[in-house]
């Protein structure tokens, strides 16, 4: 991937030199976005009988979405050499 988009080329003895350097100026952007949501349903019932038994029950049921999406760009200023 770095050898196809010329980031980086073989030098002497099978070694990869960067073909950036600590003065390529960039531009870079970073956005990102992130949304969400918890759901929860709970069902219930209870009773008694002649005042001396009392019976109940419950059951939930949770839900989770979640989404997170990011991008991003970078722009050479100064001009890469070759």
């Amino acid at each position: 991937m770095f050898y196809q988009g010329y980031l980086i080329d073989p030098g002497a003895n099978n070694t990869y030199q960067n073909r950036l350097d600590a003065t390529t100026v960039t531009k870079q952007r970073v956005s990102f976005t992130s949304d969400g949501k918890i759901t929860q349903w709970t069902f219930a019932y209870g009773g008694s009988y002649k005042n001396k038994l009392y019976l109940g029950g419950s059951i939930g049921f949770v839900g989770l979405s979640y989404r997170y999406s990011s991008a991003l760009n970078e722009k050479f200023l100064t001009r890469m050499p070759m």
